[in-house]
């Protein structure tokens, strides 16, 4: 499931959701700006 969170949010914690293993929307305005999901290499 995705995960839909503000782009304040993302940025102020941002550590947590670098170490997140779910897919997260960034909202600004309630318009989706960007994905961002856990990839390992």
């Amino acid at each position: 499931m995705l995960e839909k969170i503000g782009i304040r949010e993302f940025r102020n914690n941002l550590a947590k959701y670098i170490s997140a293993t779910k897919p997260i929307a960034v909202m600004r305005h309630g318009q989706t700006v960007g994905y961002f999901w856990f990839y390992q290499t």
